[in-house]
């Protein structure tokens, strides 16, 4: 823009080439040329969006791609005025209002964001929304919204998912596109620069383009650009000659409701999914632990191959509308990222058992394996009953006080609806015997509502491991070993890759001293469960135990690396820290702990200073936890053990008798524990292993 001899002109770019939309009239692009397209997108928008534009009328007509294979953004003026709304294919409605206002309908219906559907404000994520639409149309050559008209067009934006994109579009792409086409802008990419970095991260070379000219494709000005996406997105340019996978790991399914509080029912149709693959003769499942630990996790399909050692993922969504239900999964394999398989499903909510048992069966029938003890097994009729249950689920994995009494209200209510629901009645023996743990709850108050719980479970399905495992941790808390040893025997005989069970049997092995077959079931738990918080800080605590404090201390660390957040790995590595007398570094690492339930971090903090011979800070740490033992439970042991760094073995024996009689569950670990080494050789120590019944 000038003036020139006081006239005003423009000058324009004079451009050769032809619009995306004539493009695709060819059919739909590869992979390759696609990407390429959607990097040099992303970059226009990102440079727009800096200076304050936003578009709002992105479509392919609006593409422009050179010879050269450069892509050009057309048609900034709907910023300003407002256009006629059409669909790609040429059909109008009448424009709402003569100029941009909030409520005007600014853009063409195939393309536009939910928000600008409905006449809301756009911003820039709407043009992340219509980005998402382009490429998708790019990749399956057709529009995933567009329809027989502009009305129902603008519903299916509302209300619909898009249909699965070919299976040759890397796992990472399709993830791209289904977040930029997310309903909601807040769970949009919030920045198109963030879509540059997604794209253009990788460097390899893509597939020509037609072109007409006189320089060569390496030495001319316009030489085609070779940016593109695949690498990042875990395209390999391979065949798939390599057999499928024996191992496999469910990734939480992302909720695509309009209701996040339908969050429970997306994470419990993953896990119940994990279940149903366990029936999969020859496969090896990776838990919901493992999983769930890299929910929300931005990490390309080999860096998740990687973690949890498999060689297949199973990914999808769930949308849930009152009783409708549409479910799409994709069945990837990790080495390149290919889509073996891909469906979407459209069912009553009522058919949820029979679409988890379809998707078990198709997956076992694509990776050649065959579908054990007759499928899924649904747990209850009820489909009220399931879905208290699943809410109970949801609460029962926050791990805290106010979650924990959510969770037992909900199963109690999922039981209720139907007294036959065996699972319902492990999650309420399971959530109230944490309730000691994670409130302080006295066992003598939870342990016979738990048990009462569990042996109902085992009345009503004798087969279910889940009920032999939480028997047994009950069992373990009541001091009854045999029985505890029994049920966790029985539990991995019934689901031989139950992690759970190999860990609650190896922990109980460590507490009688059996350090070694405590290690090999813990080292089997993590097989299962390799990225387990829990089992990898179990296995550190053998370490401790078995006085090797270093190798504790350092893989108490590698465990915090994964989580810098986790309470537990940090009292253990502040417990380590003291037993070799580095008590600065031990206080140091208890500071870091935000919350730990029932007052263990007090009593290791008091424990600290007695033994670096600052006994008035320590009597003070302990007079503040005996006078809150008058006002609630609190684990006798963890007094004793004060008491015992401070010397005063008489109130320590005291103290571990009481809590012989309370069925204190620390006590477990007086066998093995180092905290008691100053102890062991006083003629009371043995009457405590018999009052525990552990010898």
């Amino acid at each position: 823009i000038g003036t020139y001899e006081g006239s005003p002109y423009i000058v324009s770019e004079l451009l050769h080439g032809t619009t995306l939309r004539e493009r695709l009239r060819k059919g739909r692009l590869s992979v390759q040329e696609a990407s390429g397209y959607a990097l040099q997108l992303a970059q226009g928008l990102s440079a727009a969006h800096e200076k304050g534009i936003i578009h709002r009328d992105l479509k392919p007509e609006n593409l422009f791609i050179t010879e050269e294979g450069r892509l050009k953004i057309l048609d900034f003026g709907i910023a300003k005025l407002v256009a006629p709304m059409t669909l790609g294919t040429g059909e109008t409605l009448p424009s709402p209002q003569p100029h941009t206002e909030d409520g005007a309908i600014l853009g063409t219906v195939g393309y536009m964001s939910p928000e600008q559907v409905r006449g809301q404000p756009a911003d820039q994520r709407s043009d992340v929304f219509a980005f998402g639409a382009i490429v998708y149309e790019m990749l399956a050559g057709r529009s995933p919204f567009e329809r027989d008209t502009a009305v129902e067009t603008g519903y299916a934006i509302l209300n619909d998912d898009p249909p699965p994109l070919p299976v040759e579009v890397p796992t990472a792409l399709d993830r791209l596109v289904r977040r930029c086409l997310a309903k909601r802008p807040e769970d949009r990419i919030q920045a198109a620069q963030e879509m540059v970095d997604a794209l253009a991260s990788a460097t390899v070379e893509r597939a020509p383009v037609q072109r007409q000219g006189t320089y060569g494709w390496a030495l001319g000005a316009g030489a085609a650009l070779t940016l593109v996406v695949l690498a990042v997105l875990g395209w390999r340019l391979r065949t798939r000659g390599e057999g499928p996978g024996n191992s496999i790991a469910v990734l939480p399914f992302v909720n695509m409701s309009n209701d996040r509080e339908n969050e429970y029912f997306s994470d419990g149709m993953t896990e119940e999914l994990i279940n149903a693959l366990t029936n999969v003769e020859g496969l090896r499942v990776v838990s919901r632990t493992a999983v769930f630990a890299l929910k929300g996790q931005n990490l390309e399909v080999q860096q998740i191959g990687d973690k949890l050692n498999v060689n297949t993922l199973l990914e999808g969504s769930v949308r849930r509308e009152g009783n409708a239900l549409r479910v799409t999964a994709q069945l990837i394999k990790v080495s390149d990222g290919y889509h073996l398989w891909s469906k979407s499903y459209d069912r009553e909510l009522k058919s949820v058992f029979s679409l988890e048992d379809e998707i078990a069966r198709s997956i076992a029938q694509t990776l050649r394996h065959k579908l054990l003890r007759g499928g899924v097994k649904p747990s209850t009729t009820s489909q009220e009953a399931h879905d208290l249950y699943l809410k109970g689920r949801y609460f029962w994995e926050k791990r805290n006080s106010e979650a924990l009494h959510q969770a037992v209200s909900y199963y109690q209510q999922a039981i209720d609806k139907d007294p036959a629901y065996a699972l319902a009645y492990v999650g309420l023996a399971d959530v109230t015997v944490a309730r000691v743990d994670y409130e302080g709850a006295s066992p003598a108050e939870v342990l016979p509502v738990a048990k009462r719980a569990g042996l109902r479970a085992l009345e009503i399905d004798p087969g279910l491991a889940e009920a032999h495992a939480s028997l047994g941790l009950i069992s373990l808390y009541d001091f009854d070993w045999q029985t505890a040893l029994n049920e966790f025997r029985a539990a991995i005989e019934l689901k031989p890759d139950y992690a759970a069970a190999h860990k609650f049997y190896g922990q109980a092995l460590t507490g009688f001293g059996r350090l070694e077959e405590g290690l090999a079931e813990l080292e089997r738990a993590r097989q299962e469960d390799p990225t387990s918080l829990i089992i990898n800080n179990n296995i550190a605590y053998s370490h401790l135990v078995a006085r090797d404090y270093v190798g504790a201390a350092s893989r108490l660390k590698k465990n915090l690396e994964m989580d810098p957040s986790f309470w537990l790995s940090h009292l253990d590595l502040a417990g380590a820290y003291m037993l070799q007398g580095k008590y600065d570094d031990a206080l140091a690492e208890l500071d870091k702990i935000r919350q730990a339930p029932s007052g263990l971090a007090e009593a290791l903090r008091a424990r600290i200073h007695a033994r670096a011979g600052r006994r008035a800070e320590a009597l003070r740490l302990l007079h503040d936890m005996e006078e809150r033992s008058g006002r609630g439970y609190v684990r006798a042991s963890q007094l004793g053990i004060v008491w015992v760094a401070l010397g005063d073995k008489d109130r320590a024996f005291a103290l571990f008798e009481k809590g012989c009689s309370e069925r204190d569950s620390l006590l477990h670990y007086v066998k093995s524990d180092p905290s008691f080494d100053p102890v062991r050789s006083d003629p009371r120590f043995k009457q405590l292993l018999k009052c525990l019944h552990l010898e």
